[in-house]
């Protein structure tokens, strides 16, 4: 659908940024490391409600 293939671009975008903020902490030990996480956390958020826009437009076609 739609809205999943745009969750899962999302998420891309937010790992790409997860990686650039890792290498600026790697750099700077005093980065602060919650924006990581959060990144981190966004990204798991997207692929969660992709998968279950996947899964609810399954289970209405079957």
């Amino acid at each position: 659908s739609v809205a999943s293939a745009a969750l899962d671009n999302a998420r891309a975008t937010c790992r790409r940024a997860e990686r650039r903020v890792a290498a600026l902490v790697n750099d700077d030990k005093a980065f602060n490391i919650e924006i990581l996480r959060y990144l981190n956390r966004l990204s798991d958020l997207c692929w969660l409600l992709a998968r279950k826009i996947e899964q609810a437009r399954d289970g209405d076609s079957g």
